[in-house]
């Protein structure tokens, strides 16, 4: 009954045009991200996905904080599927930090189920953009992180829709809704 209902869920975010994310929105997340966590998909492979390919996707929980916008990117090389994340690693009462990591792991069963993980690796303290990640120098790191932080979901219309694990309580929030860039 359950990947019934999964299944029907998934039908109706997939049938959503991408100028309307409105199902998507109303989706359960909870109880998609739950099922995706207890299947895992029959054949994973690395081939890489034109779906993904050059895809760029941003998580952002409050627009009233840009600041605290999470990016993910994917690109084929080989024929492989490669993806970075950037984002924000609150830290407590030392402030908040910014990160930049490759994704390993990364799997697909060619179809709509996405997972990896990654490390944060070094902090920084000033914002890191698609724009400037690429200019970071080691010497200007703040600290480091590296508890392995996991991502499991799937694709539903222009959306990612991730649970987050994490070893060390690194996750930013449990459940991720990413949603292409426009």
């Amino acid at each position: 009954m359950k990947k019934q209902l999964w299944f029907a869920v998934l039908l109706i975010a997939l049938g959503c045009g991408s100028k309307n994310n409105s199902e998507v929105e109303k989706a359960p997340v909870g109880e998609i991200s739950a099922e995706v966590e207890k299947e895992k998909p029959s054949k994973s492979i690395q081939n890489c996905t034109s779906r993904l390919d050059g895809a760029i996707y941003e998580f952002q929980s409050d627009p009233n904080y840009p600041e605290e916008k999470f990016t993910l990117r994917f690109t084929c090389s080989e024929d492989t599927l490669k993806g970075e994340i950037i984002g924000p690693a609150p830290a407590g009462e030392h402030g908040l930090f910014y990160f930049y990591a490759n994704l390993d792991s990364l799997r697909t069963d060619g179809k709509n189920s996405l997972e990896f993980q990654f490390a944060q690796g070094k902090l920084y303290q000033g914002q890191i953009t698609l724009d400037n990640y690429e200019k970071l120098k080691e010497e200007d790191a703040s600290g480091i992180s590296k508890g392995k932080i996991y991502f499991k979901g799937a694709i539903a219309g222009d959306s990612l829709i991730f649970k987050c694990t994490s070893q060390y309580y690194d996750c930013y929030v449990d459940e991720m809704v990413f949603r292409l860039k426009k």
